[in-house]
């Protein structure tokens, strides 16, 4: 993820552009739902207007690039996903004015706080946090089926003045069928009675065992997942006939004790 003040240079995003003025319909009514102590669930973020819009600019775009179930173009042909990294700081804005009143206030973070909140070289340690934004890295993510993303973490991105991403947003575009899988799931690994700064955060070479998972979050039209960065999670092998897509970003955080 790169800082809003300054635009990444040409090629640096995989399946980069610039999408097209996409309108949000005016916000309805949100409804979080806490499903974990560092994850919920927010009905209500997009319409189904706004789901069909940001779909056709993905298609529109012509970016969209095959990434294995790591996540990355590594030469691994193992299927995962085909992703569009859009550099959209004014849907950003719009996208966080419709999760905004789910955010709830200030954060006290813990040792064990599965976030990037804690200090290292050239970072300072804050244990408050407000949060003020989404990122303007957006990826637009496609699962056909088979498709599946191994389980990982996300991490954080240190903008300039005590800001700092903490916390994943996964808008969900579509609905997945019952018994298709494709679900988010939030895994344990077994280290979350460690502190943050000691902790293996290597992304998983194998998959995930039904007792391992904590929770199962299945796509809803027009929610949206927001969830702590440095929570284990995958995407459920998807087993679909007709595509699974998100929007995936980041909630930008403003440190109160700077």
């Amino acid at each position: 993820m790169t800082s809003p003040e300054s635009r990444p240079p040409a090629g640096v995003l995989p399946g980069e552009w610039d999408p097209p003025d996409i309108r949000l319909d005016p916000p309805g009514a949100l409804r979080r739902q806490d499903l974990h102590p560092h994850a919920a669930l927010l009905h209500g973020a997009l319409t189904a207007a706004d789901c069909g819009r940001l779909i056709a600019a993905m298609v529109a775009s012509g970016q969209a690039a095959p990434v294995s179930v790591s996540g990355h173009i590594d030469g691994d042909t193992s299927l995962g996903s085909v992703r569009a990294t859009a550099w959209a700081p004014a849907l950003a804005a719009a996208l966080w004015q419709r999760i905004r009143p789910g955010l709830l206030g200030v954060r006290q973070m813990t040792d064990t706080t599965p976030t990037d909140w804690y200090a290292l070289e050239g970072r300072r340690e804050h244990r408050r946090w407000q949060a003020v934004g989404v990122g303007p890295v957006l990826r637009f993510m496609r699962y056909e089926a088979g498709g599946r993303h191994c389980a990982h973490y996300d991490m954080g991105f240190d903008y300039p003045d005590a800001r700092r991403s903490l916390m994943s947003l996964v808008f969900y575009l579509t609905a997945t069928p019952p018994g298709a899988g494709g679900r988010t799931r939030l895994v344990t690994d077994g280290q979350e009675h460690l502190p943050m700064w000691a902790r293996s955060h290597a992304d998983w070479t194998r998959a995930v065992t039904d007792d391992e998972v904590v929770l199962g979050v299945t796509p809803v039209t027009g929610s949206a997942l927001i969830f702590d960065h440095r929570l284990c999670h995958d995407v459920e092998h998807y087993t679909g006939t007709t595509p699974r897509i998100i929007v995936r970003g980041d909630v930008i955080f403003e440190a109160l004790d700077a």
